[in-house]
């Protein structure tokens, strides 16, 4: 029982950890400014974001946030499914992390009709990204891992 409490409180602080990142990001980055760190591994570049990921749907707002409250809903069912009725806990984890950045998107979506993202990787072709969508991709990764193996 106190695993599902913990998975449960999970989704509130990455929320939290994004939307406050986010805000930092806003107030000391200039947009099209780039500012290096970690060695130059990571770097630091205000994006306002209208689209999904890479920009897709940028037009499309209402579509974007209908389609995230779709996914939210479905995945919190599932985020139930798999705490109360056949607890796992790495499927729960991975739905978790996957809720917790949609939200954490979807909180920038209606505030401003962009998402923040603000830091890339050295790595060519990397997006530039923010901590929810870091906690999306962790959230497929384990599940990806646990469906396969």
């Amino acid at each position: 029982m106190y695993k599902s409490v913990i998975l449960y409180l999970i989704i509130p602080l990455i929320i939290f950890f994004d939307q406050a990142t986010k805000k930092v990001a806003l107030s000391k980055l200039k947009a099209g400014e780039v500012v290096s760190c970690c060695h130059n591994v990571v770097k630091l570049t205000l994006v306002k974001n209208p689209g999904a990921a890479f920009g897709i749907l940028k037009s499309r707002q209402l579509l974007l946030k209908i389609i995230t409250v779709s996914i939210i809903v479905v995945l919190a069912y599932f985020l139930i499914y798999f705490t109360i009725i056949e607890f796992c806990i790495t499927i729960a984890l991975s739905l978790a992390f996957v809720l917790g950045g949609a939200a954490g998107n979807l909180i920038d979506r209606f505030r401003f009709s962009y998402v923040v993202d603000f830091f890339t990787f050295k790595f060519n072709g990397c997006p530039v990204l923010n901590f929810a969508d870091v906690f999306i991709f962790l959230g497929a990764i384990i599940f990806a891992t646990n469906t396969l193996f």
